[in-house]
Parts: structure tokens; sequence; C-alpha cells
């Protein structure tokens, strides 16, 4: 075979080692497994705990905490909805016992 114009010769030399096996990854990612305990950790009772914790805490600052600016406001506003969320899936997962799509 013989490449007349480099463009074939670099599509060939692409194509060629694109879709070798050996640059395969059959064993996933190496940050897969980390993540995967942080995940699993945060959906069972310790991210049922912070949710908690952020739910009084956030709402307390709101409903005790006075004179507050419109940027710290609106910080306590987001934590408070990120501990609604992260309630929410731990809530979901205790009670039906998975967490999200099954494949």
């Amino acid at each position: 075979m013989v490449f007349t114009r480099p463009r074939q010769l670099f599509s060939f030399l692409f194509v060629t080692v694109v879709t070798s096996p050996v640059f395969a990854n059959t064993t996933g990612l190496p940050w897969e497994s980390p993540l995967a305990k942080i995940k699993d950790s945060l959906l069972g009772p310790v991210g049922m705990g912070i949710a908690l914790i952020g739910v009084v805490v956030a709402g307390s600052t709101l409903l005790f905490g006075g004179e507050i600016g419109d940027f710290a406001r609106k910080g306590i506003n987001a934590a408070l909805a990120i501990s609604f969320i992260l309630g929410a899936s731990s809530f979901i997962t205790t009670l039906f016992g998975n967490s999200g799509a099954l494949f």
C-alpha cells in the first residue's frame, strides 16, 4: 500500500492507533473507585446527617441572623438548597433502597 499524500498516511496511522486493542481501557478510569466511595458516603447516613445539620444551621441563620447582607443571604439560601437536595437523595435511597438509574 503506497500513500501518495501525507493526509492519507496520517489518516491511516490515526485509525490504526485509535482502533488498536492495546489502547482499550477495560478496567475503568483510575478515579472511579474513590469517587464511588465518596458518592456512597454522601448518599448514606453521612449525607443524611450533613443535610440535617445544613438545614438546621442555614434555617436558624436566616431566622435569627438579624441584618445580613444580600450576598450572605444568597450563600445561605444556596447552602439550604444543597442541604435539601442531599437530604432528598439520602431519603429516596433509604426509602427505596437504590440510588438512581439501574443498568
